[in-house]
């Protein structure tokens, strides 16, 4: 479970789950840069990182699935709004698939990326990671701005290693968030 906008509050409150999902790893932050990773499932060489130029939290681990090892990243790009934003933010998907080809285990690139599947930067991170979207078979499932049906786009992704089958692919409802959250059930081949 990927969480992304954590704040210190919400990490306290979040620890009410911790029976649910006993392996965490968390960077909680005020603002909307905070992330958390909380699992059902070990968690190895999990750490906090830096990915490209904006200075924002992602998260590196992997997880010990009964059927195999998944390298999980999960990151939340900077929204494009303005040159410097978009910038950092373009960095930060340049640098994306150097990240998955260090992976020693199949990937899942989870996130809000602040780019939809049509734009030239996605485009780039799946073509140069080999990486492969979640929602291919699944139909078009938008999920930002959750309160204007009208204008939605899909910014929250799971893209994944092709060892990895993507056996459901949903949005699920309003949890409270501007965005609704993408759910996945998979496995390891």
């Amino acid at each position: 479970l990927l969480l992304e906008e954590v704040t210190p509050k919400w990490a306290n409150e979040l620890a009410a789950l911790d029976s649910d999902y006993p392996h965490r790893i968390a960077e909680p932050q005020e603002g909307c840069f905070g992330i958390m990773l909380l699992s059902k499932v070990p968690l190895e060489h999990g750490k906090v990182v830096e990915i490209g130029t904006a200075g924002v939290p992602s998260i590196l681990a992997e997880a010990h699935f009964p059927q195999g090892v998944v390298s999980i990243i999960g990151t939340h790009p900077l929204p494009p709004i303005g040159a410097e934003y978009s910038n950092h933010r373009n960095m930060q998907l340049i640098d994306l698939p150097y990240i998955v080809m260090k992976q020693k285990y199949p990937v899942l690139l989870i996130g809000d990326l602040n780019t939809s599947p049509f734009s030239y930067w996605f485009r780039r991170v799946v073509s140069e990671s080999g990486l492969k979207n979640s929602m291919k078979g699944f139909g078009f499932q938008p999920t930002w701005p959750r309160n204007n049906r009208l204008l939605r786009i899909p910014l929250d992704h799971v893209l994944h290693s092709p060892e990895i089958t993507i056996h459901n692919r949903m949005v699920g409802g309003n949890v409270g968030s501007d965005h609704f959250p993408v759910i996945v059930d998979f496995s390891v081949k």
